[in-house]
């Protein structure tokens, strides 16, 4: 028998899927018996395949089995082979891996067992066979890192057996307003945990997932998921694509544009930017309170980390206007949003004329034509969904107000280096 080659962990990150078929077993070697599974959407998962002793009509008979490991990479390489090294132990002493698993799950204690089973725990198995479904096989690392940042620090290590409808609503609620396309779908995927978790016997309840009209009474659009409403935005890997055709333009309502693509800034913050708010040294632009969103009670100097992309955009400012303003019209006074706009909608026409298939630069949820403050829900979505940041960083860049008080007192600085950090790699991102 050929012994196979004992992979590194490397090695099986870079295993893909070269045969027909739903899938594909691709022995590690280390532990007899252990292979990766890998299916058609990519999804990679750990199983250890053995000979059981059965009772058959004509005595005892050899059975085939396979047992499921977990899901790589959540479950590493090494942890995998202790497994399996865990299997063939009990193997050699006359026991069945499967029925022993099953044997010690009955006999744990009915009401241990259910704390035992946390939402976490259940969720990553539901994330498990949902990637077997998905298409694309980036949804499974992406809405894993979904719920480890938005849903996981609250609910994750609850026994799912305890969490209520109010519990829900109270994790979904920080994030309802701010990413509300996100918190939707989480929502409702949500509420597919929570019939996985019955139907697998996990769960003894009616599912306690708030319905969408429930929670639009609970979590009401409040005026900023109105605002966001109303300001179409780009999915973030289009942005690319569109940064690409917009530096080619080269005029002032362009270059307007990537600076507040580029800072996540509001239109007005832009048209009333003046050479005196800025920090060349520092590299910062310092927006003054009287310009900043809110009642001049609560409004504060906001301080935006220029990234290098920003600071070209600037300089190239500077030699095609000699003003005060750094974006200013052709009369020299402010730049108006409908110069914006025109920008975006010239982008928009040529993409539909260069290709005849393309719809131009569309909200895919709301079918409008983006506008210029949809960016910064662009910036939000990707800083939840792409970057490593989490989300409170984002939320500051932006300037918005942390309604929770204790939140508010907790995070009183203003994050500049992490934020600095932020920014620059949204720039490279989109560039």
């Amino acid at each position: 028998m050929r012994i196979p080659k004992t992979l590194s962990h490397k090695e099986v990150e870079a295993l893909k899927k070269t045969t027909k078929g739903p899938r594909q077993l691709c022995s590690v070697g280390g532990i007899e018996g252990l292979h990766l599974q890998i299916t058609n959407s990519g999804a990679k998962s750990w199983i250890f395949k053995y000979t059981a002793l059965g009772t058959g009509t004509n005595g005892i008979k050899q059975k085939r089995k396979e047992m499921g490991l977990g899901s790589f990479p959540l479950v590493k390489l090494k942890d995998a082979r202790e497994y399996a090294k865990e299997c063939r132990l009990l193997l050699l002493n006359g026991v069945d891996p499967i029925a022993d698993r099953k044997a010690k799950l009955d006999t744990i204690n009915q009401e241990e067992q259910k704390k035992q089973i946390t939402f976490e725990y259940v969720t990553r198995l539901w994330l498990e066979k949902k990637s077997q479904e998905w298409k694309n096989p980036k949804d499974f690392p992406r809405w894993t890192r979904a719920f480890e940042r938005n849903i996981f620090p609250t609910l994750g290590k609850m026994p799912i057996s305890e969490i209520t409808h109010t519990h829900i609503t109270e994790t979904l609620k920080p994030i309802w307003t701010e990413i509300h396309d996100t918190s939707t779908k989480l929502r409702s995927y949500i509420s597919n945990i929570f019939d996985f978790a019955i139907a697998s016997s996990l769960y003894n309840e009616l599912n306690p997932t708030p319905s969408k009209k429930q929670i639009e009474v609970l979590l009401p659009s409040g005026k900023l998921t109105q605002k966001i409403n109303h300001h179409p935005a780009l999915p973030y890997n289009q942005l690319p694509n569109f940064i690409k055709n917009l530096k080619a333009e080269g005029s002032i309502p362009s270059l307007a544009l990537e600076f507040a693509i580029l800072t996540a800034s509001r239109f007005g913050q832009i048209a009333k930017a003046s050479w005196d708010q800025f920090d060349f040294k520092k590299n910062v632009w310092i927006i003054p309170a009287e310009i900043m969103k809110g009642s001049a009670s609560k409004a504060k100097p906001h301080i935006i980390p220029l990234s290098k992309r920003a600071i070209d955009v600037l300089n190239k400012v500077k030699k095609l206007a000699n003003n005060k303003l750094v974006f200013p019209n052709s009369q020299g006074n402010q730049i108006s949003d409908k110069a914006l706009k025109n920008v975006i909608l010239n982008l928009h026409e040529n993409l539909k004329k260069r290709n005849t298939d393309s719809k131009g630069y569309i909200d895919p949820v709301y079918n409008k034509v983006i506008t210029q403050h949809g960016f910064r829900s662009t910036f939000l979505n990707w800083v939840t969904e792409k970057s490593n940041y989490p989300l409170h960083v984002g939320r500051m860049a932006l300037a918005h107000e942390i309604e929770d008080k204790v939140e508010a007192a907790y995070r009183r600085g203003n994050l500049l280096e992490k934020r600095a950090l932020l920014m620059e790699e949204w720039a490279q991102y989109m560039n």
